[in-house]
């Protein structure tokens, strides 16, 4: 936005007014204004004093709870992915490995004096060792050995951390999100290991002073958390409110029970849809706010406090959208809208890529049920104290309104959005389609917030979804990193029974009406059928170019209209063909292939270098195909995708 003409940034500010209201506007006003007056920078420019008398009287809070030895012990990566750790060694967002190293630049400079928005420096990459995320797997493996190594790589580590982050100074305090997430992990290191013989009594006060400094910071910047509507306001709020938690003997504490406590239990209600929507439209931040309900109802319950029926009712609704999108074979999802790589409490023998912990675990808390068989997803719960029903109720796990099981191996989910705030990814209508567990047609998640054109954000996109698009334009306004305007909503339209069919709002001001209908001829076929009609009569022609995301498997082009892609080392093969109606119309028909940003097909172009990926977590890029078919013709035309499956 800083790069728009005056009068650009005077629309784009009243268009944002008009769609998200004028409440965060001013939130974000007030935080612009907290920075300008040196507010921010009065009220932290030197941390608090913790009498020892305070500290002495602190006692470790009981949030999670060893569970039977059985659970980690039943997982074989538990002791290696610690022993990463004691290695110095890490997994940055759940990938690959990583010196677990906290230098930083602008160490000593104070945190209001930093930016967060330079496209050359992503400030997630330092953030993300800070967070102390890697504290969960030491805790598993303490749990299962018992050895106090795992105890003193934890203070080797966090000495290392405290040399060179001075309290309120360098980019680990620029966001109270940041801060509130290495308080929580620091909490958790006090409740397992604070009161161990392989910690000192120094060790264990300096930790507790640490957590109140941390708890002071969050306080000042809460308007930017209720400007954001998102996750921020819901990490910072059980933040502050376990750390009130602690320190519930002083004046502070009582404040900040108080404070976190009000803003989670409304962010929950105004963040989740009685549907169980996420605000944000994202799986990954989906699951972050269900593991942030169950560290607050956790933290709550030391208090005998539980949280309100109506927050309750909304996170029992979001148990059950999760469920609804999770492929249970896999345990995987659909890689939708912003993926950051966020897995605040990788507490169960899974990998990041696996939601069974959390749906298995949301389901045992909200719906005092389970969801899933036992399986090692059952672990999380037991850290959580959340007791493990014996029964298993299978009808938790429904269908969305837009999805469909083809066959018992094939399933199909349509994207069909309803925004009221602030929409992550141009994705409306996009299909994932899932065969024995394979993710054939794929989102391709983030990559990056922060980076040098062409990777600014640029996944967001609407061209890079499972989508079609007109003229090369976005079905929405892109304003700004995270922020889109003039939102592409969704109708569902009729169609015959047990197919699916929906139309868009995103080119209607440009004139088009946009429908798309999946449809299921046989056991083995699925057809995507996408129509465009002008809304006014007319002769002129217009491009339009769809996009599908495919595995890396071999190909085979038999011509511009069929692809066969072939699983490698095995007989199951997928065969996609494209056909346009009516042919008389089409003035030409052009298929690239793209592998990992290489054309292997087709002509080249100044963003083929973004296509051919996916992105399974922040930071990370994955090969995969992409399938771009442009079509230059007359409207009404109609665009059919057949896919039809051949197992071995």
């Amino acid at each position: 936005m800083d790069t728009m003409a005056g009068p650009a940034r005077t629309l784009i500010l009243i268009k944002t007014i008009q769609q998200l209201g004028f409440r965060p506007v001013l939130d974000l006003a007030f935080h612009r204004l907290g920075y300008k007056t040196g507010y921010y920078y009065r009220q932290t420019i030197k941390p608090p004093a913790l009498s020892r008398q305070h500290a002495a009287k602190v006692q470790p809070l009981a949030v999670l709870t060893f569970p039977p030895e059985s659970f980690p012990g039943n997982d074989p990566a538990c002791i290696p992915a610690a022993d990463e750790i004691v290695n110095g060694m890490y997994r940055p967002f759940s990938g690959s490995l990583s010196p677990l190293d906290f230098a930083i630049e602008d160490a000593d400079v104070h945190w209001t004096r930093i930016g967060d928005s330079d496209p050359q420096n992503d400030l997630k990459l330092v953030w993300e060792p800070a967070r102390f995320c890697w504290v969960s797997p030491l805790v598993r493996a303490l749990c299962k050995t018992g050895d106090p190594r795992y105890i003193r790589t934890f203070w080797q580590h966090w000495h290392s951390f405290q040399e060179v982050n001075i309290p309120y100074c360098g980019p680990n305090w620029v966001s109270a999100q940041e801060v509130a997430i290495r308080l929580m992990n620091w909490i958790m290191a006090l409740l397992f290991f604070g009161s161990h013989p392989a910690t000192s009594a120094d060790e264990r006060e300096a930790l507790i002073q640490g957590i109140f400094i941390h708890a002071y910071r969050i306080p000042c910047t809460l308007s930017y958390a209720k400007a954001q509507m998102n996750n921020h306001l819901l990490t910072e709020s059980a933040g502050l409110f376990t750390a009130g938690c602690l320190f519930k003997h002083m004046p502070e504490g009582r404040k900040w029970i108080q404070l976190g406590w009000k803003n989670f239990n409304e962010g929950i209600l105004s963040q989740v849809d009685p549907d169980g929507t996420y605000i944000q439209h994202s799986v990954n931040y989906h699951r972050l706010m269900l593991q942030t309900a169950f560290w607050m109802t956790a933290a709550a319950r030391t208090q005998n406090l539980a949280l309100p029926p109506g927050v309750n009712g909304r996170l029992a609704a979001a148990t059950r959208w999760l469920l609804a999108h999770l492929d249970l074979p896999s345990g995987k999802v659909s890689n939708l809208g912003h993926n950051d790589g966020t897995y605040l409490f990788p507490l169960a023998g899974s990998n990041y890529g696996d939601y069974r912990p959390t749906a298995q675990t949301a389901a045992i808390i909200y719906l005092n049920q389970r969801a899933l068989p036992e399986g090692p997803w059952d672990e999380m719960a037991a850290w959580f104290n959340s007791g493990l029903p014996e029964q298993v109720n299978k009808s938790l796990v429904q269908l969305e309104k837009t999805s469909a099981l083809v066959s018992s191996s094939i399933r199909v989910n349509m994207r069909t959005a309803r925004y009221t705030s602030r929409p992550a990814h141009a994705d409306q209508l996009h299909v994932d389609l899932w065969w024995d567990g394979e993710n054939i047609l794929q989102d391709a998640g983030t990559y990056r917030y922060t980076a040098p054109f062409p990777w600014d954000n640029r996944l967001a996109r609407s061209a890079y979804h499972n989508a079609l698009t007109i003229d090369d334009q976005e079905p929405m306004l892109w304003a700004g990193r995270f922020l889109w305007l003039d939102w592409d909503q969704h109708k569902l339209a009729a169609a015959p029974k047990g197919h699916l069919a929906a139309t868009h709002s995103g080119y209607e001001k440009a004139g088009y009406l946009c429908k798309r209908e999946i449809r299921f001829s046989a056991p083995t076929q699925v057809e995507i059928v996408d129509s465009v009609e002008p809304v006014k009569t007319g002769s002129s022609s217009h491009l339009l170019r769809l996009h599908w995301l495919l595995p890396a498997w071999e190909w085979n082009l038999d011509n511009v209209n069929s692809l066969t892609i072939l699983k490698p080392g095995t007989d199951r093969q997928v065969l996609i063909e494209t056909a346009v109606t009516p042919a008389i119309q089409v003035h030409n028909l052009e298929t690239q292939l793209v592998y990992a940003g290489n054309v292997l097909h087709g002509q080249d172009d100044t963003l083929s270098s973004t296509f051919g990926w996916t992105s399974p977590t922040y930071n990370h890029l994955t090969p995969a195909l992409s399938l771009r078919v442009a079509i230059r013709s007359l409207l009404p035309a109609q665009v059919t995708t057949r896919f039809t499956f051949k197992p071995s």
